[in-house]
């Protein structure tokens, strides 16, 4: 069998081989046409199949990861901690008191919803601007008309 049939079935080369193999690419001022000459063909499937499976032989085993199991157990027992918190204390329901009539029940939620709205909203109130406008003498109309 010569090399070249060796190199094709990827069979080992004799140390005399790889010498003339070696001696003959570095004498060879026609390399590039050799490997040009050399056929494009696709690796077949069972080729990179094998070569897979050597490679996987030939990588080292993971260990499993010590920290995975711990903290799997926190974070399992942070949710039930938290679920246990959130569930076991009784919804907060206002229920309007029976004294009040329909009438005062809309102006207290008109009241709560001002109060809420001045809270969250940005710039101030109209209970804010009204202030501002008396405490400074100097001001007129035309200053607050941004506000």
């Amino acid at each position: 069998m010569s090399w070249i049939e060796k190199i094709r079935n990827e069979s080992a080369l004799s140390q005399g081989d790889a010498e003339r193999l070696e001696q003959g690419l570095m004498d060879s001022d026609s390399l590039g046409k050799m490997v040009q000459s050399l056929p494009d063909d696709v690796p077949s499937m069972a080729w990179r199949s094998a070569l897979n499976e050597k490679l996987l032989a030939a990588s080292p085993r993971r260990r499993p990861s010590v920290w995975r199991w711990p903290s799997l157990i926190a974070l399992g027992a942070a949710a039930a901690l938290t679920s246990i918190f959130f569930l076991s204390r009784p919804p907060e329901i206002l229920a309007p008191e029976q004294s009040m009539g329909p009438e005062a029940m809309l102006v207290a939620e008109h009241r709560e919803s001002v109060a809420a709205l001045e809270v969250s909203s940005v710039g101030l109130g109209m209970e804010e601007s009204k202030s501002v406008a008396t405490g400074h003498p100097d001001w007129n109309e035309s200053d607050l008309e941004p506000l």
